[in-house]
């Protein structure tokens, strides 16, 4: 969500069925990395977020307050 959130386009906007995506997720396929925009561009840190959100396995993924951290620490400028 955060994604389509930042780059108001939904992940696998080109794939018209549901399951096709359900299919691409479940055998590890994740949207690329959107390209820089003038209006908006996802830096190194924010793309890292991202994808540790989404990792395959869920124990794996971040936990909600260590997105906030996260995003705190680049808000001030703090890189992980």
């Amino acid at each position: 969500m955060f994604l389509q959130i930042s780059t108001g386009i939904p992940p696998f906007m080109e794939i018209i069925s549901d399951l096709s995506v359900i299919l691409k997720v479940m055998s590890g396929i994740r949207p690329s990395r959107p390209p820089e925009q003038d209006d908006s561009t996802m830096s190194d840190g924010l793309w890292g977020v991202v994808q540790d959100c989404w990792k395959q396995q869920p124990s794996d993924r971040l936990a909600m307050v260590q997105v906030i951290d996260r995003l705190m620490m680049m808000d001030f400028g703090i890189e992980p």
